[in-house]
């Protein structure tokens, strides 16, 4: 009898199919704006490792490599990685990307200057997000917010957004140096939920 494979995750299965059915555009490489409106935050930095979770098609992770960071880009898609890797080539950029299921993986401790989570979502990782931060590090977080629109209902998972003030009060042991609710990061259509965005900074 042969060995039977482990059920893939679902996740994974779904962010596979989109990345191979998907061509990247440029406006898919563009980095966050939230990102971007802390350039002179991050340029005041301390050089070092930045990680970029649940990276996809590495627009935040290049935009870090271009400041200076040696970065560790990770997502659960191998399909997102494999792409990944070859475009941090082509760049010539110090990107590391990597396999990683965020639910049931491990950050290091103490590692990283910079951490940047844009438009992901799962509280289980909360506390390891601060673990990893050096003293002085940065958190940039970015996700979809619950409200009152109508047109959310039923369309995205609740366990997927949320509440208002939830960010703010899951990383309030840190400095909070920006932080904002409403409004959407990028250009949405009708029906994107609303966001909310955090800076924050690790005790030194």
């Amino acid at each position: 009898m042969g060995v039977r494979r482990a059920p893939d995750h679902p996740d994974r299965i779904r962010w596979n199919r989109r990345y191979r059915e998907k061509p990247a555009r440029d406006t898919d490489l563009q980095p966050s704006r939230w990102l971007v409106s802390h350039r002179r935050l991050i340029l005041e930095q301390p050089k070092g490792a930045a990680l970029d979770l649940a990276c996809g098609r590495g627009r935040n992770s290049r935009y870090l490599a271009r400041l200076g960071f040696e970065v560790e880009a990770v997502d659960i898609s191998d399909v997102a990685i494999e792409r990944l890797k070859e475009r941090a080539a082509r760049w010539e950029l110090p990107i590391h990307p990597r396999v990683l299921n965020l639910e049931s993986g491990v950050l290091p401790r103490d590692r990283y200057r910079v951490i940047v989570n844009i438009n992901y979502l799962e509280r289980r990782v909360f506390p390891a997000i601060v673990e990893a931060l050096l003293p002085g590090g940065l958190l940039f977080f970015v996700s979809f917010l619950q409200g009152p629109s109508a047109p959310l209902r039923g369309k995205i998972n609740p366990a997927y957004l949320l509440d208002p003030g939830e960010l703010s009060r899951a990383f309030s042991s840190l400095e909070i140096l920006d932080y904002r609710e409403g409004g959407a990061e990028e250009p949405a259509p009708p029906g994107r939920p609303e966001t909310a965005f955090l800076t924050a900074r690790k005790g030194r």
